[in-house]
């Protein structure tokens, strides 16, 4: 009998003292002005987030949100149902160095979604909270950039790479 009390009692600590991770839930009710709309949807047909290819549609699409996209509108894209678009107003955010950008990374501490980047023929899967995370780098030209200590803490606190 104090045997299965025992082994109850240490069960229920392993179990109480495992580390349970949420995954990032985003805004299902989220409400977009129409000309931000259409350039999502386009942006979001794409699947892809093209970073340095300056002539590709998604490219051109990014930079018409940009004009068109209050600091407002693209942090409320950053709780968008497609993991690219998040990424895509984030990367608009930091571009504008938006005071808050660490914060809004810190909300997607535990966003795993997989997002494809591409860099002119190749591509690489990674996760919206490491997409978030190399575009606060210290090598960045950005006002709102994590100092070389905190994104080495990051990666860590991560576990990325």
């Amino acid at each position: 009998m104090k045997r299965k009390l025992l082994l109850i009692l240490i069960l229920g600590i392993f179990c109480n003292c495992e580390k349970k991770k949420e995954i990032y839930k985003y805004n299902e009710n989220l409400k977009v002005k129409d000309e931000i709309q259409k350039l999502v949807t386009d942006l979001a047909i794409g699947a892809n987030i093209y970073e340095m290819e300056t002539n590709s549609d998604s490219n051109k699409e990014f930079k018409e949100l940009l004009a068109v996209a209050t600091d407002e509108d693209l942090v409320g894209l950053t709780d968008h149902k497609d993991p690219t678009i998040r990424c895509y107003a984030f990367r608009g955010l930091a571009e504008r160095d938006y005071p808050k950008v660490k914060e809004i990374f810190m909300d997607h501490m535990n966003d795993l979604a997989i997002v494809t980047r591409s860099y002119f023929a190749t591509s690489t899967t990674m996760d919206v909270r490491s997409y978030y995370l190399e575009h606060l780098h210290p090598a960045l030209n950005q006002k709102y950039k994590f100092t070389s200590d905190e994104y080495v803490d990051m990666i860590k606190e991560l576990g990325v790479e």
